[in-house]
């Protein structure tokens, strides 16, 4: 079969395409509208058939939102596992956790370990 004009591979864009126009405007043309005529009753689906068509189109809807929304959500909210006060616990030289209300008895204040001369 002969390939010609646009359906030839090397040649399809050497093809310059003749333009045309269709539709010419003149001044003052109109353009009417004829409404049809509504739907008749017994074409109308009964209450029923609604209600069934809205709660297919709600679940249709809300497991690909649900999915798409959970990590959207989750990434504004902060991880929890920490404690609560969000910091971490102190520890001495030799890794034993340190205890405010010894802390408190042993020294006074002002008597910071990092402050040594």
């Amino acid at each position: 079969m002969l390939k010609r004009g646009m359906f030839r591979p090397s040649q399809g864009f050497l093809v310059k395409p003749t333009r045309t126009p269709v539709v010419r405007k003149e001044k003052g043309m109109r353009i009417t509208f004829q409404a049809t005529t509504s739907i008749s009753p017994d074409r109308v689906p009964d209450m029923g058939k609604r209600q069934l068509t809205n709660l297919l189109l709600l679940g249709a809807i809300s497991l690909p939102t649900g999915f798409m929304l959970v990590p959207y959500a989750t990434f504004f909210v902060p991880p929890g596992d920490r404690g609560a006060g969000g910091g971490i616990i102190a520890k001495d030289a030799t890794g034993n956790d340190i205890i405010a209300a010894e802390w408190l008895e042993t020294h006074g204040p002002g008597t910071e370990p990092w402050l040594k001369d």
